[in-house]
């Protein structure tokens, strides 16, 4: 297989023989935004009803964040208070 740059130069030979292009190297990086604060209002989604019957089965809910796998897990008191933020935000 061929590197990234050898691919470029090999599509662009003959293009810009006349001025040399300057090349760097970029790594990517990876971030992600997920907090506390967008779970509680994730949570609120849910009815309260079907929240604290997986609250009563399981002892807390976990929230998983699908970009970087973060395991958020909640249980009463931090649950209550999102359902109580998320009514204060609506008013």
């Amino acid at each position: 297989g061929k590197t990234a740059h050898e691919i470029c130069a090999a599509l662009s030979a003959g293009l810009r023989d006349e001025e040399k292009i300057e090349t760097y190297s970029m790594r990517p990086r990876f971030t992600c935004k997920c907090n506390i604060d967008k779970v509680y209002r994730t949570i609120a989604l849910l009815p309260r009803a079907e929240m604290e019957e997986t609250l009563a089965q399981e002892g807390e809910i976990e929230v998983k964040c699908e970009f970087c796998k973060r395991t958020y897990s909640l249980k009463g008191p931090e649950l209550a208070e999102a359902y109580e933020s998320s009514s204060t935000d609506d008013a």
